[in-house]
């Protein structure tokens, strides 16, 4: 049987994140970084490839 702790989300504690303030504003901009590297990988790869 599972401990009502097990099953608790951290983002619910109320919590702010460790830096950026907000939780939305922290997953943003992860996505946009990702988005970024992945971006300038592929001109990378299309640039070393001609």
């Amino acid at each position: 049987m599972m401990q009502e702790d097990e099953t608790r989300n951290p983002a619910d504690d109320g919590e702010p994140p460790p830096f950026l303030g907000t939780w939305n504003r922290l997953y943003a901009a992860v996505i946009i970084y990702t988005s970024v590297l992945i971006l300038a990988l592929y001109i990378m790869t299309v640039t070393l490839n001609h």
